[in-house]
């Protein structure tokens, strides 16, 4: 009886996660299915040609990853060899931004479940960021290709850096140097990547509180050191040379207080889609609220995840404003740290558990409801 009991409970836990994924999967599809009949973008025809008329000498650029005289080299690996292989069609361009979208989905869902150690509260994140109507680029332009590629790459950090971590586990030398190589491939997709050392930084002082502990992680500090410098040679080559988008106003960052908060503001609202729910002023509220909600609850992991939103809209935050496809990477952040606060603060009510028992974040009914009004949410919302 007791071993037909461990099964059954073996089998309820995949399946129970496996229904929410395959009900996010099917949600992102329905949302932007149509994106296989959409022809190639502005955007697709000027990097196509850029590409094509350098040539091979467009991939000098993953060895040379520092230098401004290739532009995003990553990118251009994907134009070229889809371009190569099919030819002047765009429906395998399309296809590949719907696997890209799918296997983001699942390192996301992945780090999400390492920081949150709950499959069913990863997968929830998971909801919460799968679409984004306002980032319509990300699914009808493939000119995005750089920040699909960026997030993958990114997150497949985090994914290798977070499972030793979590578990108090030495970084092999296998790991730093896989880390280290998809740190540059990330650099190499799009300059959001510059944010992940300071990104470990703050996992390691808020969630692992380094600083604390007798023990100091050495080889932690090591790889925060080796990404660090690779990032510093990435920032001072590609901020030099004729061809560097420092040269373009449009690029060319304005670093202030005041400038960050106005432009997070204008992503919050695309977040949201509103133009006028967040300004600067507000937007320094809900950060604020957001830490100190965080601190509040004792949870390190929701400081963390505001920390990741603060931290990886940097890039884009002190240049001319894009739209909502530039959250893709910083949103997640949001997510964890609402899901961790709600858990958290569930965690501490004072009412019998019966009356809030609905309410469990890691309960099917939460995710169902969440679901519908997403659902509708996003439909009502797509351009």
């Amino acid at each position: 009886m007791q071993v037909t009991e461990k099964a059954e409970k073996t089998i309820v836990v995949p399946v129970s996660f496996a229904w929410r994924i395959a009900a996010i999967v099917i949600l992102l599809l329905a949302l932007m299915g149509d994106c296989l009949s959409v022809y190639f973008s502005h955007d697709d025809f000027m990097n196509l040609f850029e590409y094509v008329k350098q040539g091979p000498q467009v991939f000098r650029g993953l060895a040379l990853f520092w230098s401004s005289d290739y532009y995003r080299p990553v990118g251009s690996v994907f134009y070229i060899g889809l371009y190569e292989l099919f030819g002047f069609h765009p429906i395998p361009f399309r296809i590949t931004t719907i696997v890209l979208l799918l296997i983001n989905l699942a390192l996301l869902i992945r780090v999400a479940c390492l920081l949150l150690r709950s499959r069913q509260l990863a997968a929830l994140v998971g909801l919460l960021t799968c679409y984004l109507a306002s980032g319509y680029e990300l699914y009808y332009n493939f000119g995005t290709i750089y920040d699909l590629v960026c997030f993958t790459f990114i997150f497949g950090i985090f994914a290798l850096y977070l499972e030793p971590r979590q578990r108090d586990l030495p970084l092999g030398n296998w790991r730093i140097a896989a880390i280290c190589l998809l740190q540059i491939l990330a650099l190499e997709s799009k300059e959001m990547a510059a944010s992940v050392p300071l990104l470990i930084l703050a996992y390691e002082v808020v969630v692992k509180k380094v600083f604390r502990k007798k023990q100091f992680p050495w080889r932690s500090l090591f790889l925060l050191g080796a990404v660090g410098v690779i990032t510093l040679i990435f920032v001072i080559g590609k901020s030099h040379g004729p061809r560097s988008l420092m040269n373009n106003p449009a690029y060319h960052p304005h670093i202030s207080a005041s400038i960050y908060l106005k432009n997070v503001s204008i992503q919050l609202n695309n977040l949201c889609y509103t133009v006028k729910l967040f300004d600067g002023f507000r937007t320094g509220i809900l950060l604020a609220a957001g830490l100190l909600t965080g601190f509040f609850f004792r949870s390190r992991v929701a400081i963390f995840g505001w920390l990741w939103f603060i931290i990886a809209m940097l890039p884009v935050a002190f240049i001319s404003p894009r739209t909502g496809f530039v959250l893709y990477i910083p949103e997640p952040g949001i997510a964890i740290a609402v899901v961790a606060t709600f858990s958290a603060a569930l965690a501490k009510k004072t009412a019998p558990p019966s009356r809030l028992a609905f309410l469990r974040p890691t309960g099917a009914f939460l995710f169902i409801v969440i679901f519908c009004l997403l659902a509708q949410f996003h439909f009502r919302n797509r351009s």
